[in-house]
């Protein structure tokens, strides 16, 4: 149990920066606002506080001004965090993290009952502790960490031998709490299932019909309530691709696969490796484990490939936060793998395993690139030398700055929510279109929310974004209209401390462009 209690210490000493140090991000802030608002009104309202709306997509997540798109729980842990620990950043992500490592508490526990050789466990808890996007994903204030921990717990009962009501009793409550997180998760994880069953592959759910009839019923009610009141089919939020539907799933898989080793969520070639090893080895149970985990992983990304709405044309990276649960079980196929080939090669294993886990080594990243890199160590540098954020020094001048009430325009628009959440007394303006304003549930808004209708007291704008804003300041002054760039934050743009290791530097962006690539605030003049 010491190996344990050293890795959970080490993964919250990984996380600790991404629950102190940073403001919430523009997802993690979405969810955060949500909170705010059930606490004011007890629903997912857009209605924040007194003065703000969260209007993201141009509201087109919105019924009724509610949002009723996404899974509610999420909103509804950091509500009951803000209520116990107030509102800031950290009360917003520290149950994400507690839940998550208390699904690797429950995994670790199982492990050293159900596979008591100890080299293998070792190889697992040095590649679990060098997963830097374990550390990063935990510690968001996103559904990452319920649908991470709640399907850990699901497999964990539904391998392990409990009594079969409560079996069927705690399959329930992960499940419900894995279909109020995210139902891309729920549906890939039910699909495993019951592969696994019509399959009749090992392990297998084996209840009586009253306790398959309880199990199924309780399930079918979640999903009743939940696809009632919050059902992401019942609008349009992200646009459908055009063309074949095929080919943009094919590439999308691909992205999936090659994201998940570039991530780290998994070594892809030895991945492979172990999928080849698995027709050599000569230990039967070895082989039937390699064999599972890996099936389980096709079945998995399939289902979430499958599901995704994700468009191909708006991105180049696969969303590979819905493949986040998988990191246990390709870890452990890894260490597995790993300890079977060099039985009673422990120094070897070792080495191999600190490599694999730490390094660059074995992605396929370093064979395209040849460049070594070692994310954990970069991970150790960020903690003792945190780099500065955009929304920090943006929410920090709005709070010394902005009288309450003034209005701020911030662009791009999705960079808006982090500092509505952490400088909440401005008004933050022109989230709607103009022609919103005849929508039934927007028409009572104040004219501030909508583009064009009444001019903001001043504007923010990150980065690049500041072009077009020079460009649109110097028509208005020819009507009369006159902004001033008041002050220019020098610190780069972008928010490049995302869970996503492909969108995350480690280090402070020192040689940037001054006019193009810091924070401008410009501020109307009388």
């Amino acid at each position: 149990m010491k190996k344990e209690i050293i890795l959970i210490g080490l993964l919250v000493l990984l996380c600790l920066p991404g629950l102190f140090h940073y403001s919430l991000w523009d997802d993690e802030a979405n969810t955060a606002l949500t909170g705010k608002a059930i606490l004011r009104s007890g629903t997912t309202s857009a209605q924040v506080d007194d003065r703000n709306f969260l209007l993201y997509r141009h509201g087109s997540e919105l019924q009724k001004l509610i949002n009723n798109y996404l899974p509610p729980l999420p909103a509804y842990v950091v509500a009951i965090s803000f209520q116990c620990f107030g509102t800031s950043g950290w009360s917003a992500r520290i149950p994400f993290l507690a839940f998550g490592l208390a699904g690797l508490v429950c995994l670790f526990l199982a492990l050293g009952r159900a596979w008591p050789e100890t080299s293998l466990v070792t190889i697992y808890i040095i590649l679990m502790t060098g997963n830097v996007s374990l550390a990063l994903f935990l510690a968001n204030c996103r559904y990452y960490a319920l649908a991470f921990g709640s399907t850990l717990g699901l497999v964990l009962i539904y391998i392990l031998p409990f009594k079969p009501w409560a079996k069927v009793s705690l399959l329930s409550f992960c499940g419900t709490v894995l279909a109020g997180s995210n139902y891309l998760n729920y549906a890939a994880l039910l699909a495993v299932l019951v592969v696994q069953q019509m399959l009749r592959n090992e392990p297998r759910l084996k209840l009586n019909k009253g306790q398959w009839a309880t199990l199924l019923i309780s399930q079918g009610f979640v999903l009743l309530f939940l696809g009632i009141y919050y059902n992401p089919l019942s609008r349009q939020v992200v646009i459908p691709e055009e063309g074949s539907r095929l080919t943009e799933k094919l590439i999308l898989m691909w992205w999936n696969v090659r994201d998940f080793d570039s991530a780290q969520f998994g070594s892809l070639p030895i991945l492979v490796s172990a999928g080849v090893w698995s027709y050599f080895c000569h230990q039967r149970q070895i082989r039937s484990f390699l064999r599972q985990g890996l099936f389980v992983m096709a079945i998995y990304i399939f289902g979430i490939t499958i599901l995704s709405p994700q468009p191909v044309s708006q991105t180049s990276f696969a969303d590979i936060r819905y493949l986040v649960p998988l990191i246990p079980l390709a870890l452990f196929v890894e260490a597995l793998f790993l300890a079977s080939l060099l039985i009673g090669k422990n120094k070897t294993l070792l080495v191999l395993a600190v490599l694999v886990s730490g390094t660059n080594l074995f992605q396929l990243q370093f064979f395209r690139t040849m460049e070594f890199r070692s994310f954990f160590l970069d991970r150790i540098g960020e903690i003792i030398r945190p780099p500065a954020e955009p929304y920090s020094e943006t929410s920090s001048w709005i709070s010394s700055h902005v009288a309450p009430g003034k209005s701020v325009w911030v662009v791009p628009d999705f960079m808006t929510y982090p500092l509505m959440f952490h400088a909440p007394q401005a008004v933050y303006a022109w989230q709607l279109r103009p022609e919103q304003k005849d929508e039934e549930q927007f028409k009572n808004l104040p004219d501030i929310h909508f583009q064009g209708l009444v001019p903001p007291d001043y504007i923010v704008a990150f980065g690049p974004s500041v072009v077009q804003i020079r460009q649109l300041v110097s028509q208005w002054s020819l009507q009369g209209m006159n902004y001033q760039e008041v002050t220019r934050l020098l610190i780069f743009w972008k928010d490049l401390y995302r869970p996503e290791l492909f969108w995350r530097t480690f280090k402070p962006i020192e040689n940037f462009d001054p006019n193009t690539e810091a924070i401008y605030i410009f501020k109307k003049q009388p």
